[in-house]
């Protein structure tokens, strides 16, 4: 074994290491951003922005301690927020323990980011997957994201993984599509792109309007942006830039005029034409 091919196989694996880093800080901040423009009240947007008020701290535990899940995710919520980050990863398992979904997922994104854990991938992979086997649509959409993302692996004996990585981006877009299917904004969104770009899966710009426009229609400021642009170049449909424009005025509404996303569209209505679509 060569001293070159060691030090490749290290240089490697810590930039998957690295990968892996970025990766569930992306995921988390994703995550974040994307459900605050839907404004949706997922686990995630509870858990770890949502402040909590409880009136008897010792009432909540012996109701967590009774085995109540509600309790003992909001007690978990309770010492997340104020140090106690180890004993509520001991709630939130408490939780898990009763195949509860939102805590198996909050487990799967906490071990992505390694908060109040050791960062470990294969444990975020696990509890994401519980909570996605019970149709848990922001779960199916992480985890959805994260085998997509599994081909920035180290290339290292890449012909004799290229059967298991095409099946975990064939899962990936699966998981992407229930997600988006059930309903859930950031994943009708994530699919739109993808079916736009054609990233994992074949180009169909009209698959791709259908998402946008669903994702939009929940507040996603970014996702109303993409259905102009379709509109407005005739991408997956006709031109209308009646709906173009109707979709721009939108994503102002939704990201504010100043953003980058509300200066750009204001930016493509000058660029339409006065006079209605026929």
């Amino acid at each position: 074994m060569s001293i070159r091919w060691v030090n490749q196989r290290r240089i490697g694996h810590a930039a998957r290491r690295a990968r892996n880093v970025c990766l569930a800080l992306a995921i988390c901040t994703a995550l974040g951003s994307r459900l605050a423009a839907a404004g949706e009240a997922d686990a995630s947007t509870w858990f770890f922005h949502a402040p909590v008020h409880v009136d008897d701290v010792r009432q909540l535990k012996r109701s967590a301690t009774k085995g109540e899940v509600s309790a003992q995710l909001a007690y978990a919520k309770y010492l997340f927020d104020h140090g106690g980050k180890p004993l509520a990863i001991f709630w939130l398992t408490e939780a898990n323990n009763q195949g509860n979904e939102q805590a198996e997922y909050l487990l799967g994104l906490l071990y992505a980011q390694g908060d109040g854990v050791a960062q470990d991938p294969d444990q975020s992979r696990y509890f994401l997957g519980k909570a996605a086997d019970q149709n848990y649509g922001p779960a199916q959409y992480a985890l959805g994201e994260m085998l997509l993302n599994a081909e920035f692996d180290d290339s290292d004996q890449r012909g004799n993984q290229d059967k298991a990585l095409k099946a975990k981006i064939s899962r990936g877009v699966s998981l992407l599509q229930h997600s988006a299917t059930a309903g859930y904004a950031p994943a009708q969104y994530r699919l739109g792109l993808m079916y736009y770009n054609g990233e994992g899966v074949d180009t169909d710009r009209r698959a791709a309007l259908r998402a946008f426009v669903q994702a939009a229609d929940q507040g996603v400021a970014a996702a109303a942006f993409m259905a102009a642009r379709c509109y407005a170049s005739g991408a997956g449909t006709r031109k209308d830039a009646d709906a173009a424009k109707r979709y721009l005025l939108q994503t102002i509404k939704l990201a504010g005029s100043n953003s980058r996303y509300g200066r750009d569209a204001q930016a493509m209505i000058s660029e339409l034409p006065d006079r209605p679509s026929r």
